[in-house]
């Protein structure tokens, strides 16, 4: 996103803030997304633990370690989410503007 640069430490934080905003949808609309219960439940084993450290998420997988299609996958998710939500109301629920998480998942796929 043009002007807005997300330092990698801080890149797993704010992708962390918009996976803890998935249980909050419906299995369908979840499902419409392409993600099943056993996704969100391994999508959350990487991001959800609030011990969870960028660089040793479950399973031994660095955050950064996650492999292309997955994270393809999951930035749809998050993009679902950053849709679906109005920007203040993204702001109230995860302390980042809506540019921010953009920024974030964007850095994170690269592209």
């Amino acid at each position: 996103m043009d002007g807005v640069d997300i330092p990698i430490e801080e890149r797993f934080q704010v992708l962390r803030q918009i996976a803890w905003q998935l249980p909050q949808f419906s299995e369908t609309r979840l499902a419409e997304w392409g993600c099943s219960q056993r996704e969100l439940t391994l999508l959350l084993g990487v991001f959800g633990h609030a011990g969870a450290q960028r660089g040793s998420a479950a399973g031994g997988v660095g955050f950064d370690e996650i492999p292309p299609h997955q994270r393809s996958l999951w930035a749809a998710l998050f993009r679902g989410v950053l849709v679906s939500l109005s920007p203040r109301e993204l702001f109230l629920r995860t302390g980042y503007a809506l540019d921010e998480l953009e920024a974030a998942i964007e850095s994170w796929t690269g592209g």
